[in-house]
């Protein structure tokens, strides 16, 4: 038997942890959905600098929230104009303002970021575009070398992007430096938030609006970082929010319990803190809201719907499975580490419906020793 004879198209409970790029569907927490969206909606409808703190237990949904935005359009708008990047927090605190720039520019890609850049560079002219970028930045050097990423490649200007690859790495020498028109290396802190700050205002710098929202999972590694590290890691969020201003949306996730959160706020620090204008609580769930979880999972993989809601499981199955686990276990992996057991449990003893004959089958078998 496979997972098709259970009148499903795959198993959507499979993944204890959610895989990029093969999120498509959300599941229950309809209100942290509604308020995600709103945070999108409104970066082009209002304007606001938005900084957004997501925070609850481990498995609450916090990656899989990431991954899903990875792909949503704000009505209205067109693919290009939202650029949606997720990055990790770095497991180490050493050089980690040079490990974000090099995270966030492998986010974006290089194929996309010349993409990017070229078309504010056509639209804007190379004089317009460096001054946009120096207004905000205060750096000549650093203006001029942004520019030099949307430079159409010809017979003055050949292979000028792969030679400022060379300069994003430290990767390049004095003569190559020079033929960029530049007279120093990316060397400080400083120096890559400047840079970064000017990439993500050019790819943003066009007339049809364009925002970038950055995903930064995992934060809670920062407990591992010195002060000096943690405060540095904090800077370069501020000066992203600050400096990028209305044309960015930092998503800040943290694996923290509700009674925690005036550790997050030791970690981040006040000055970050006090930018924070959204609050997102990945709540453990209640039975109803378990439930609606596991019902709208197997709606999304269900081959025919009219054999009933919650095929191949009979309704009060689902109910009787959630409430035998602990009220601390009522979150997304664990609950698909249970609901793809019994999946798997029914497979092996080839019952293509999951009664309560069934379900009392598999609980004796996992509570036998």
């Amino acid at each position: 038997m496979n997972i098709q004879d259970l009148h499903l198209k795959e198993n959507p409970f499979e993944y204890l942890t959610p895989i990029q790029g093969e999120v498509i569907n959300w599941a229950g927490m309809k209100d942290l959905k509604q308020n995600i969206e709103n945070v999108y909606i409104n970066s082009f409808n209002r304007n606001p600098r938005n900084v957004v703190l997501n925070w609850g237990p481990l498995g609450g949904g916090k990656t899989y929230a990431a991954f899903y935005f990875k792909n949503y359009i704000v009505s209205g708008t067109e693919k290009s104009q939202i650029i949606n990047l997720y990055t990790r927090t770095p497991q180490e605190g050493t050089k980690v303002t040079e490990q974000v720039f090099k995270d966030i520019l492998d986010s974006i890609t290089y194929r996309k970021l010349k993409e990017y850049i070229q078309d504010s560079y056509r639209e804007l002219g190379e004089k317009q575009l460096f001054e946009f970028i120096y207004e905000k930045i205060n750096s000549e050097e650093f203006a001029q070398a942004v520019v030099n990423l949307g430079k159409e490649e010809n017979i003055f200007n050949i292979h000028i992007f792969d030679l400022m690859k060379k300069y994003m790495f430290n990767n390049i020498s004095k003569q190559e430096l020079n033929s960029l028109k530049l007279v120093r290396t990316l060397d400080s802190d400083s120096d890559y938030r400047k840079f970064l700050s000017g990439i993500l205002l050019a790819v943003t710098a066009s007339s049809k609006p364009k925002r970038v929202f950055l995903w930064i999972d995992e934060m809670e590694d920062l407990i591992g970082y010195t002060s000096k590290q943690y405060k540095e890691f904090s800077q370069i969020l501020r000066d992203l929010a600050d400096t990028v201003g209305e044309r960015f949306s930092l998503f800040m996730n943290f694996t923290f319990s509700d009674s925690e959160q005036e550790n997050v706020r030791i970690i981040v620090g006040e000055a970050l803190w006090s930018r924070i204008n959204h609050f997102n609580y990945f709540n453990i769930f209640n039975l109803e809201q378990a439930v609606e979880y596991v019902r709208d999972l197997i709606n999304f993989s269900q081959i025919d719907n009219s054999k009933g809601t919650y095929f191949p499981f009979e309704e009060d199955v689902i109910t009787k499975l959630l409430k035998s686990l602990k009220p601390t276990d009522l979150i997304p992996r664990e609950i698909n580490r249970n609901i793809n057991d019994i999946l798997q449990f029914a497979l092996e003893q080839e019952k293509v419906k999951i009664d309560n004959d069934v379900y009392r089958l598999w609980f004796n078998s996992k509570n036998q020793y």
